[in-house]
């Protein structure tokens, strides 16, 4: 796993936010699976940092499963299309 850093430009703005990610290896070659949305990583109260964290926790304790061209996290979490199956 590593974080992934993700920068953005809008109206001007740059918009920096971090990502968990997870890498996979599937049949088809590797694969990045996002696990949790970190967000911008600026100073925040110590409450927020808390529930951050337990959601990245919580995140990482919930299994994840890969079908054939499609990485799915658990539910109530991203799923990213890595390929469209054809039938």
């Amino acid at each position: 796993m590593y974080l992934r850093k993700v920068e953005r430009h809008y109206k001007g703005r740059l918009y920096v936010h971090y990502y968990l990610v997870e890498s996979v290896h599937t049949s088809r070659g590797p694969r990045q699976l996002t696990v949790y949305s970190l967000g911008d990583l600026k100073p925040k109260p110590a409450a927020e940092w808390l529930a951050l964290f337990k959601g990245a926790v919580d995140a990482l304790s919930e299994p994840r499963r890969i079908t054939p061209g499609v990485i799915t996290a658990a539910p109530g979490r991203t799923t990213i299309q890595t390929k469209h199956l054809h039938q």
